[in-house]
């Protein structure tokens, strides 16, 4: 069948935020004299949540709650003034997001950022292109488990097989796995093909405009 919905997650699949995530990141935890990282370290350390991402930029000597949260918070107050400064959607999106909206495909987000965080940035970046957008908040455990995706799904009054979820992590392969819907894993985000592939995306793609072969049901690589 053809596919009438697209599930996105955001970074590392719309947005190419990696270099703002970094920097505040960084900025929180030298603030509390931690080491920074190079902003290659943060392709691991983001994808399951800021905490997590905190969680693994830490010494592992620091990693207790209280450390974590005074942490969080600070690279929460940094990033909600600066997640723009080089933050840009990836080359090919928005004319990909023109072309499904004038398929009347629907199209949501569904991000383990920060529920606050991603309606930010899809507002700023794409403001009133998306039926759905949702971070994560303490309605739904994060992505891998499939309740966001159903909760979406419900929302947009689709069932699974109708729809795509489109991300670059492990983690968004194992969110479409779990929700019983098809996945494609796209190779210019935060880590790389074989992560993809030992993920058992059902689709990978290498640009965005190769969406639409995937959603006429043109399978394009495994």
């Amino acid at each position: 069948m053809n596919y009438s919905a697209i599930i996105f997650d955001l970074d590392g699949t719309l947005l190419d935020t990696l270099a703002d995530l970094a920097d505040s990141f960084n900025h929180a935890l030298t603030a509390h004299q931690f080491p920074a990282h190079p902003v290659s370290a943060y392709r691991i350390f983001i994808g399951d949540g800021a905490r997590t991402a905190v969680e693994r930029a830490l010494p592992q000597t620091a990693r207790n709650n209280q450390t974590v949260e005074i942490v969080l918070q600070e690279f929460k107050r940094h990033y909600a003034q600066n997640f723009n400064n080089k933050t840009r959607p990836y080359p090919g999106i928005l004319s990909l997001i023109e072309k499904l909206k004038s398929k009347d495909i629907r199209m949501a987000v569904l991000s383990n950022k920060p529920h606050d965080f991603t309606i930010q940035c899809t507002d700023y970046y794409f403001k009133n292109k998306f039926d759905l957008v949702q971070g994560f908040d303490n309605r739904f455990p994060k992505k891998p488990e499939p309740q966001s995706v159903k909760f979406i799904l419900g929302e947009l009054g689709l069932k699974a097989e109708e729809a795509l979820y489109v991300g670059d992590t492990k983690t968004d392969m194992a969110t479409a796995r779990n929700a019983d819907i098809t996945s494609v894993g796209v190779v210019w985000g935060f880590r790389d093909e074989r992560e993809l592939r030992e993920s058992g995306a059902n689709y990978i793609i290498h640009h965005p405009g190769e969406i639409l072969q995937v959603l006429n049901n043109n399978r394009i690589s495994r």
